[in-house]
């Protein structure tokens, strides 16, 4: 688990079950055009945005999840954060 601030820009070289844990910070992450992955984010307390197209879900008052399939999806990214946001691009 990370605190602070990540930033992370993927390939198309990403492996299948990347896990991207934050306890206290905002993660960023920038996709390729032509990326092929299915990427599921959960937040408690925080906010999950993106220009992708998604399924956005409240698992409770403070707690969201997203779902998003990226050029018809691929290998799955996990992406975690228990306070901070996630944007996905």
């Amino acid at each position: 688990a990370e605190v602070g601030d990540v930033r992370n820009n993927l390939i198309n070289t990403i492996e299948e079950g990347s896990v991207l844990e934050v306890e206290d910070g905002n993660v960023q992450l920038v996709l390729e055009e032509s990326a092929k992955v299915s990427v599921v984010a959960r937040v408690e307390d925080g906010r999950i945005t993106s220009s992708l197209p998604t399924r956005f879900m409240s698992l409770g008052e403070d707690e969201h999840k997203a779902d998003f399939q990226v050029n018809g999806g691929g290998a799955r990214i996990v992406v975690e954060v228990e306070d901070g946001n996630v944007s996905i691009e």
